[in-house]
């Protein structure tokens, strides 16, 4: 076979999965990555929700010990914390648009690290000033470590490390772009992606082989990087609006489905990310193209439940942030005061904790940010 014969069939292969050439939504709906984009804020509402379930399923594993069975653990063995993958998709995604509109360095990060570590701050302080200084006393040094992520490599201090992972794709973000923009067409890109993701898995495995105890302490957060790379590949899909093949979609969510239960492939933990974010994004895909369909349905009922369901999780997803890190505030708290979130009264409190704190955190926040954002010092209020 020829060289040009290889990459026809490179290209043939690709074209079934990205859908060939951009095309935009038609009278027919066509589905398109494009649907990502529109649809972010849905499916980071989705996402959040299934973060906060799989706290509860988490909770209630170290509860129950070997007696955990049910939908809890048929979510928390298959489903587990890939909500944070397809967070972490949704950023690239999101990140390859902004870069776009404006491959500005200075304010890309001035804004990205305004939104994130401003309300990170504000929670997170508060928290560990609480853990360190008052209930275990464990002196100022400690705060300065558990705030900074340094005992996140050091002890297997998890507790907010997706603001850790976040600020790493930030860092990283810019040469990914660079890859992939300057990719001479989508194969290209898809190789280049397939390619990063390789070098990514290989430097983890290479950190289990020869520092397994560094490894457990930061596995949590190198297992998903390549969920980013595959964002940002998904955002330059989305914004040249190629189209989606959904027979290519449902083959790979069979394909993972067969992975991950009959053959139980999930044998070691980067597989079983790698897995589980595939089930979650696959499923989030399907549920987009269902939702738009809804969307474009005559129906006026059909339509308000497509409304409906965005208006709800849109909610979710716009305070996506804010949730999250409320909920892993108040759940450590009770958590470590012998009141397990595991128990519903409790895990009610965090929810509605969550919930209703979330939109004070997130104006509070705007107030701080927007001096910042725009690169002014904050006024004293007058």
């Amino acid at each position: 076979m020829t060289i040009a014969r290889m990459r026809e069939r490179v290209t043939e292969t690709v074209n079934e999965v990205s859908g060939g050439r951009r095309g935009r939504h038609t009278g027919r709906d066509i589905a398109s990555y494009e649907l990502l984009s529109r649809y972010r804020e849905v499916l980071m509402g989705v996402s959040i929700l299934l973060i906060m379930t799989f706290h509860y399923t988490e909770d209630l594993a170290d509860l129950q010990g070997e007696r955990f069975d049910g939908p809890a653990r048929i979510f928390y063995s298959y489903i587990g914390s890939s909500g944070v993958d397809v967070i972490l998709v949704l950023s690239g995604l999101g990140l390859y648009y902004s870069w776009k509109r404006l491959p500005d360095a200075a304010v890309f990060y001035r804004r990205r690290l305004a939104r994130v570590l401003v309300p990170y701050l504000m929670v997170a302080l508060p928290g560990w000033a609480w853990l360190d200084l008052v209930r275990d006393d464990a002196g100022v040094p400690r705060l300065l470590g558990d705030i900074t992520f340094v005992t996140f490599f050091t002890d297997d201090v998890k507790w907010f490390w997706y603001v850790l992972i976040s600020l790493v794709c930030y860092a990283m973000f810019p040469h990914v772009f660079s890859a992939l923009d300057g990719a001479c067409d989508h194969v290209s890109a898809w190789l280049r992606t397939l390619l990063m993701c390789g070098l990514c898995m290989q430097l983890v495995m290479m950190l289990d082989q020869y520092d397994p105890g560094l490894y457990d302490n930061v596995d949590i957060a190198v297992n998903r990087v390549p969920s980013f790379i595959v964002g940002c590949l998904v955002g330059k899909l989305s914004y040249e609006r190629r189209r989606l093949s959904m027979k290519g979609v449902l083959a790979g969510l069979a394909i993972v489905v067969l992975l991950l239960y009959p053959l139980r492939m999930a044998t070691t933990p980067v597989v079983q990310v790698l897995l589980r974010a595939l089930l979650d994004f696959l499923g989030c895909i399907c549920g987009i193209v269902l939702l738009s369909r809804l969307e474009a349905s005559p129906s006026n009922g059909l339509r308000g439940i497509h409304d409906a369901v965005c208006r709800i999780l849109g909610w979710f997803g716009r305070y996506s942030l804010e949730l999250y890190l409320l909920h892993v505030l108040v759940r450590k708290v009770l958590n470590v005061t012998g009141h397990s979130a595991a128990f519903p009264q409790y895990e009610m409190v965090v929810v509605l904790a969550a919930l209703m704190l979330s939109v004070p955190l997130n104006r509070l926040s705007k107030i701080i940010q927007r001096p910042l954002m725009e690169g002014r010092r904050p006024q004293a209020a007058s």
